[in-house]
């Protein structure tokens, strides 16, 4: 039972970390282009 806590405690810690790394992901522009300008993201 110890193991399942300690399981759930990890995924909760991770869930943080994911969360603030989609945070600092989206709060950047990004800008690429492929096919010579072609295509721009």
């Amino acid at each position: 039972m110890m193991n399942m806590i300690n399981l759930l405690k990890q995924f909760q810690k991770l869930q943080g970390e994911m969360k603030k790394i989609e945070k600092e992901i989206t709060s950047e522009e990004v800008l690429g282009s492929s096919g010579g300008g072609m295509v721009e993201i």
